[in-house]
């Protein structure tokens, strides 16, 4: 049994021809491939497919059979191909939770083109470079730091974790809303599992079809619009002085800083990755390669060590348990545990495969 994958997918034109927008992919096809494909059935034989291209008087059926199959637009899908798919959700998962169509439904207004890509490229970077500037100093002055924090009941805690979550989602809406801008579409946002750090995502597959500065902007702009929210927080703070706000500051400054650590799959990592493919062959920016496969190569042997230990913790619950004194909180923890080990070292396996240089996810 075929599926055709394109059918119902987001699409996008683009010079004289069209981007189909997947959960996980960007394809770029022509536009009568695509006119093809929206006449073909969703599912079928191949037989059926076959009798579909005939009846619309397509002139080699079998050929452009083939030639869907080669394109991914047709995918043969039986119980083993559904039990590997079930696996691999399982160890990277990607659970889409804001389609495409979704947001070009919420964000009517918006049009491409609306903004030059000299002026959304300034913006990004202004915007990411305040956000950041904040985040440093915010731990350091006085009323923001740790210990002059006040006991926060449930119900603030529960508004702070709102606060921080409304952050990363306007982080991912960002990406994708500057993706839209600079022609490429709305993106869909879900959430994953990267390493051991739980992580939400906007697929922006097709990016490198731009130039380096639509490609920055679009990288930057999730961190412009969080330092915008943070902005606006700061400032409800300076009106109310109420706790949560602090909380929310403290905690969206700090996903701030760990976004410019380039040596994992971080927004830094995908801008040094935009200008040393940009400037290769640059002695100054080889040099630069160099010296940062080298560094990764040391996160790596960290990661290393922390699912070393992991897995020492697992085999500890492993002796308890045969020996009968265990609990069921620590069985729950010791399942979770092995579950996140096996997706670090799978993302440790595919860093050394790639040349320590962690594969774009999501």
């Amino acid at each position: 049994m075929y599926k055709n994958i394109f059918l119902r997918a987001y699409t996008v034109p683009r010079d004289g021809s069209c981007l189909v927008i997947t959960r996980d992919s960007c394809y770029k096809i022509s536009n009568s491939t695509y006119s093809l494909i929206s006449r073909l059935p969703g599912s079928g034989t191949e037989k059926d497919y076959l009798e579909s291209l005939s009846f619309l008087g397509v002139k080699d059926p079998e050929g452009i059979f083939k030639k869907l199959i080669a394109l991914k637009c047709l995918v043969w899908t039986d119980k083993s191909t559904k039990i590997n798919n079930f696996l691999k959700e399982l160890l990277n998962p990607a659970i889409e939770l804001i389609p495409s169509s979704f947001q070009e439904r919420i964000f009517p207004f918006l049009k491409e083109g609306l903004f030059k890509p000299e002026t959304l490229f300034k913006f990004s970077l202004y915007g990411a470079l305040t956000g950041l500037a904040l985040s440093a100093v915010m731990p350091f002055l006085s009323g923001f730091r740790l210990s002059g924090q006040a006991i926060l009941g449930g119900y603030e805690n529960a508004a702070v974790v709102s606060l921080v979550l409304l952050s990363v989602l306007l982080h991912e809406f960002g990406h994708s809303v500057f993706a839209y801008l600079n022609g490429i579409g709305f993106r869909p946002i879900g959430f994953s599992v990267y390493l051991f750090f739980p992580v939400f995502y906007a697929n922006i597959s097709g990016v490198n079809e731009l130039e380096l500065k639509p490609k920055l902007s679009i990288n930057m702009a999730g961190l412009a619009l969080q330092s915008v929210y943070m902005c606006l927080i700061l400032a409800a703070y300076s009106a109310t002085g109420l706790a949560i706000f602090r909380a929310a500051l403290l905690n969206i400054s700090y996903l701030l800083i760990f976004n410019i650590n380039p040596l994992i799959n971080t927004d830094s990592y995908w801008c040094y990755k935009d200008i040393v493919a940009a400037y290769k062959g640059n002695k100054t920016v080889d040099y630069v390669a160099k010296l940062y496969s080298f560094v990764s190569f040391l996160f790596s042997l960290y990661l290393g060590y922390i699912a070393y230990n992991m897995a020492v913790q697992i085999a500890l619950f492993a002796g308890k348990f045969s020996q009968g004194s265990w609990t069921k909180s620590g069985m729950a923890g010791a399942l979770i545990s092995a579950y996140i080990l096996v997706i670090m070292l799978r993302g440790l396996v595919s860093r050394l495969k790639e040349g320590i240089v962690p594969k774009q996810a999501l």
